[in-house]
């Protein structure tokens, strides 16, 4: 786990840390992430998860830090991994930007100790989603795909997400797209981590 290195006080410090640590237009995005986060959970009226912890907001601080480690390099992703014990498995190590997260979740203990374990989950799988998630994770995935800077999605496919009746018909309806896009574009496999929250999600649902 990451020294503390940082002083998280409120969300002014956590913004200043975070714009000192990737690029404008990665800023911009996780900005958006973390605001549509927060409008996700609002909006199918979300209860299961951790709201604040140090008077900091769950959707906020998830959103923010979830792509910290998105630009460094593969090379500088997998030596942090080795050099924090951060375990990597096949799948992992075989496509080592998706430890984004991993490094992300580790990264971010730096400036706020202990925070939840559950938001600490939300930021490893917010590219892949995981049976592990709870609403935030969920919604964090959600906004990661949604978020108004993304261009691949019109106005009227990310109105249709909304529409969803809750936040687990909205998260298979996004698990869904990307496995989808995965399967047209064949330049990458769909993730186990991705198989296993439509597995849990058609389950649930299904109940």
């Amino acid at each position: 786990m990451s020294e503390n290195i940082y002083t998280v006080r409120d969300y002014t410090d956590l913004s200043l840390i975070v714009e000192k640590l990737i690029s404008k237009k990665r800023f911009v995005h996780s900005l958006s992430v973390a605001y549509t986060c927060a409008f996700i959970l609002d909006l199918f009226k979300c209860k299961n998860y951790v709201k604040e912890y140090n008077c900091i907001s769950g959707p906020i601080f998830c959103g923010l830090v979830h792509d910290i480690g998105r630009e460094l390099s593969e090379e500088n992703l997998f030596n942090y991994c080795k050099y924090h014990k951060i375990d990597l498995n096949a799948e992992i190590r075989e496509n080592i930007v998706l430890s984004h997260g991993l490094v992300a979740a580790d990264m971010a203990y730096s400036f706020l100790p202990n925070y939840p374990s559950s938001w600490s989950e939300a930021i490893k799988y917010h590219t892949t989603g995981n049976d592990t998630l709870d609403d935030l994770g969920l919604a964090l995935l959600i906004a990661d795909f949604t978020e108004p800077n993304r261009t691949f999605l019109s106005s009227s496919d990310r109105n249709t997400i909304y529409s969803n009746e809750n936040i687990y018909t909205c998260a298979l309806d996004v698990i869904n797209r990307m496995i989808l896009h995965a399967e047209k574009s064949k330049k990458y496999n769909v993730s186990s981590y991705s198989l296993k929250l439509k597995l849990y999600l058609e389950c649930k649902l299904d109940k």
